[in-house]
């Protein structure tokens, strides 16, 4: 707990220091193109994988095929998102009156694919308890795409120093993930508990989905008919 409680703070701190010096560096308008698409892109997270990953660490036995059905699953769950995400930058940008927005949502959607890499190894290694670990991991992965991200500002690559933080940051948590947890998928093979997985984390997405509009419908309705 005690290392829980340690890596959320030095995430705190890390992330208020790297979003300071970005600011700096690239100033307000990368930070408010991206905070265009970062609710579509969270929800886009959120909804991929249809919440398997929670569905896995509630189950009271989790075989290997099962975990490989779920690895498999979000990964063409997150694949078909990314999809529909990547296209809903051209909504995006009729909404916002931002043309750039088509060209970001293109590149963001890629992170939805490396998101669903490391979900169920994550997953797993909860499902073990060792939640002290991913927490260090998630503060690793910070710490990696924040660097990354100032060093870009540093070369003048603008908005796109942002991107390159979503990538480093989800692609270490991913690598850090495998690393640690020995799981790997095999074929899929479609499991007798698939209907009773899919159901659970359906039900979680829902509730999620509820939540997230509450808490962003008005972020976004206000930024559209005011700009």
């Amino acid at each position: 707990m005690r290392s829980v409680v340690a890596a959320q703070l030095a995430s705190q701190l890390v992330s208020f220091v790297v979003l300071a010096v970005l600011f700096r560096q690239l100033g307000p308008d990368p930070f408010g193109l991206l905070g265009m698409v970062m609710p579509l892109l969270l929800l886009a997270r959120m909804l991929g994988g249809l919440s398997l990953q929670v569905a896995s660490v509630q189950r009271p036995e989790l075989s290997t095929d099962e975990s490989s059905w779920l690895f498999w699953t979000q990964i063409a769950l997150a694949g078909l998102v990314a999809v529909g995400f990547a296209v809903s930058g051209h909504l995006l940008a009729w909404a916002f009156a931002a043309g750039e927005l088509i060209v970001l949502c293109y590149a963001l959607s890629a992170t939805l694919l490396i998101h669903a890499l490391g979900v169920q190894h994550l997953a797993l290694l909860e499902r073990e308890m060792a939640v002290g670990r991913v927490a260090k991991f998630r503060f690793v992965a910070l710490f990696a795409g924040g660097i990354a991200a100032v060093l870009a500002a540093w070369q003048k690559y603008d908005i796109w120093a942002l991107v390159l933080q979503q990538y480093v940051e989800l692609s270490t948590l991913a690598a850090l993930a495998w690393w640690s947890h020995p799981f790997r998928p095999g074929w899929p093979k479609k499991v007798a508990s698939s209907r009773a997985l899919v159901v659970f984390g359906s039900g979680y997405s829902l509730s999620g989905l509820l939540f997230f509009l509450a808490w962003n419908l008005d972020k976004v309705v206000l930024a559209v008919m005011l700009g």
